[in-house]
């Protein structure tokens, strides 16, 4: 039954892949957004700081089993929500790509410009390194799920559609406040880059000879949840129990041998 269900997995991860890189391109391009606008705009970004922190403030931390039982929630309703929202072209998973790379690339700044980036690298790697690739999962497949409504949908102007849905999304988390003010000529040339890549790549798919018959969004939605209950949910589960119990004591241990 295990083994089944992991050749199942690595099957669909090798029909996703595209969406994963993609996924992967986009975490990194806002990351390095974050990391330039935390240098370049500090008041801005001290605000911001206070925004994440209210938010991890709201988490109940009473008890280190309260902690992993916040983060473990959190994480499953936040990716569970990003492969059931890939019904709306994949928007949330764009959305959810470009919040969560700011954030780190803010948080890697703060942490590096003090001299402290081992605390930064241990306070992520242990539990990241499981966190970080099911978030990539998640938001490929809301965008192959995405895709697949496109295909349905709009089949000719599907490259205009991703374009289009980029340049809503930065608007809107420009104007919430979610990514703050005064970075909007480095992001502008970031969104016009994944605009074009994502518009060109669905664009290409849209256009080239598909059979509608064989696009079935009924089955794209039942494969996604279906690795997202039997894969990702598992690895998040591992993943809050290392940043509960053991990201704690990696912390500890870079802030005893920098002596910060």
């Amino acid at each position: 039954m295990i083994i089944e269900t992991i050749k199942e997995a690595k099957a669909y991860l090798y029909r996703i892949r595209k969406y994963v890189w993609v996924s992967l391109f986009i975490f990194i391009i806002s990351s390095l957004a974050g990391y330039y606008f935390a240098q370049f705009y500090p008041t801005e970004t001290a605000k911001y700081i206070e925004e994440i922190r209210t938010f991890f403030n709201s988490m109940d931390h009473s008890t280190p089993w309260q902690t992993f039982l916040a983060i473990f929630k959190n994480n499953t309703e936040a990716m569970l929500l990003i492969v059931g929202l890939g019904v709306f072209a994949g928007i949330a998973s764009l959305t959810f790509l470009v919040t969560n790379g700011f954030m780190l690339g803010v948080i890697a700044f703060l942490f590096i410009s003090k001299g402290s980036a081992l605390v930064f690298f241990s306070g992520i790697v242990p539990h990241g390194i499981i966190e970080i690739p099911c978030m990539l999962f998640s938001a490929a497949i809301g965008f192959r799920i995405g895709r697949t409504v496109i295909l349905k949908i709009f089949p000719f102007v599907a490259g205009l559609i991703a374009f289009i849905s980029v340049s809503i999304v930065l608007s809107l988390l420009f104007y919430s406040g979610i990514i703050p003010h005064g970075i909007e000529n480095i992001y502008n040339i970031f969104s016009a880059i994944i605009g074009i890549i994502i518009g060109f790549e669905i664009g290409k798919m849209a256009t080239s000879k598909v059979s509608w018959g064989s696009v079935s969004l009924t089955h794209e939605i039942s494969e996604g949840i279906k690795f997202a209950i039997t894969i990702i949910i598992p690895l998040l589960l591992v993943a809050a129990l290392i940043e509960t119990y053991i990201t704690p004591l990696f912390i500890a241990l870079a802030q005893f041998a920098t002596g910060s």
